[in-house]
């Protein structure tokens, strides 16, 4: 279990958050303490955020939920 989880509602917002969550996920990459999960509910109508997702799941724990 990861001593500390992130949890983010993600939207679509026209592109933009697709995005702000790859800004984000850049951010995530460079922190030293890696014990972490990032938790992405994503409620968006297309794909841009799963592929996101899908994109930074080999350097980062993240879990996705679409609703």
């Amino acid at each position: 279990m990861k001593k500390l989880s992130i949890c983010m509602s993600t939207y679509e917002m026209g592109g933009i958050g697709a995005e702000f969550l790859k800004f984000n996920f850049n951010l995530f990459t460079k922190q030293t303490f890696t014990d972490f999960e990032v938790i992405i509910s994503d409620q968006s109508k297309n794909d841009a955020i799963k592929k996101i997702c899908d994109e930074y799941s080999a350097v980062l724990d993240i879990k996705y939920f679409i609703n």
